[in-house]
């Protein structure tokens, strides 16, 4: 069974967008996990690339002439502190790693292009 693209709760209106964004893991050179908050929630909402996990309804209708319409489930790259950091209260493995999952609201002409899935995902 696969899991929803958005457990959250959250669903955006109008041209609002939700993107999951990619956990900000700090990682020593060599390798280890550093688990001090110091500064690790200004590099989350520095992050620039996450998942798109629900769109409002006027989202993207401006971009009908566009070859290239961002879907549900597209790897997205925006503008670091763009929208609003909405944090979701459930933590999910991430290499390894127990990590709280943080979505941005957004409008949608914030995103600025889609990006092909990291290694080890499959496509959605």
């Amino acid at each position: 069974m696969t899991k929803p693209l958005n457990p959250s709760g959250i669903h955006p209106v109008g041209a609002a967008i939700l993107v999951r964004v990619d956990p900000f893991i700090n990682k020593s050179k060599g390798g280890i996990v550093i688990t001090t908050n110091e500064g690790a929630e200004r590099q989350q909402m520095a992050q620039t690339s996450g998942q798109l996990v629900d769109i409002g309804d006027l989202a993207f209708k401006t971009l009908d002439d566009c070859s290239l319409i961002p879907q549900l489930g597209d790897r997205v790259c925006f503008q670091p502190y763009a929208g609003g950091n909405l944090r979701y209260k459930r933590t999910e493995e991430v290499d390894g790693e127990q990590v709280e999952v943080d979505y941005r609201l957004m409008n949608d002409n914030e995103i600025w292009a889609t990006q092909d899935p990291q290694e080890g995902e499959g496509a959605q």
